[in-house]
């Protein structure tokens, strides 16, 4: 990426979720880092967000985007952030002694996850909800574990994110209903209930006249597509196929 008037170079790009804009990190001076965004090609250069002195820098677009998550040590430790997509409501999101980093949104907007420790060779991957609360440490080893990202539920088709059935540990995950399928409540319902047989041991053919055939989405997790039963949509005179998809693991 470059920006011939920007003040330095470009860090940290992250395109915008409809792909037209381009938000990324730019020194001001060598304590100074701003956030600027730009169109894809270059113009409409505006800079959204700077503290005087800071370093405001690794900005992330949220999946609607309407805002952006970002790191900054405005207040003399490194800490998340949210603001709208403009760089107004401005949000502190992490408050603590330790050095808080590289935010990074859900897929479906619900939760971010970030990077935390006592400085910045050692940190651990943490992932808190969109407006700081119920912040959790996924990871705690030794040294470095940094950028982490998230996994889409990879799928053809016209689908919503309906957030997930579990915050933590066993459970069904990225729950995605169809444009014209179950209401987002209904989809985490149906997955909760395969997620709980499947925890006793013996996961549901059918659901609620949804067939849910389940495939290996690697690492030890599964992806659940439950398909409404043809009979029972040709009976109410619809033609297109309700389905629900979930990743799902047991530990």
């Amino acid at each position: 990426m470059w920006c011939s008037i920007c003040p330095g170079e470009q860090l940290y790009p992250s395109y915008s979720p409809d792909v037209s804009r381009i938000a990324f990190t730019t020194p001001v001076t060598p304590t100074d880092r701003a956030i600027f965004t730009m169109a894809a090609d270059g113009s409409e250069l505006v800079k959204v967000f700077e503290v005087v002195g800071a370093y405001d820098s690794a900005p992330n677009w949220s999946p609607d985007g309407s805002q952006i998550a970002f790191e900054s040590n405005q207040d003399g430790d490194m800490e998340v952030y949210v603001m709208d997509a403009d760089g107004t409501d401005v949000r502190q999101l992490t408050q603590d002694a330790r050095h808080d980093e590289g935010p990074v949104w859900a897929p479906d907007g619900k939760r971010i996850t970030y990077t935390s420790g006592p400085d910045d060779l050692n940190g651990d991957i943490w992932i808190m909800d969109a407006d700081g609360t119920d912040q959790m440490q996924l990871m705690a080893n030794p040294g470095r574990d940094e950028s982490p990202d998230w996994q889409p539920i990879p799928h053809s088709g016209d689908y919503r994110a309906c957030g997930d059935s579990t915050h933590a540990g066993p459970g069904a995950y990225g729950v995605k209903a169809s444009a014209r399928g179950p209401s987002c409540r209904k989809a985490r319902t149906l997955a909760t209930r395969w997620s709980d047989a499947a925890l006793a041991g013996a996961p549901e053919q059918s659901v609620r006249g949804f067939g849910c055939p389940a495939s290996d989405a690697g690492y030890g997790a599964l992806k659940v597509r439950c398909t409404h039963n043809r009979r029972s949509a040709r009976r109410s005179g619809r033609h297109h196929r309700k389905s629900v998809l979930f990743i799902w693991r047991d530990s």
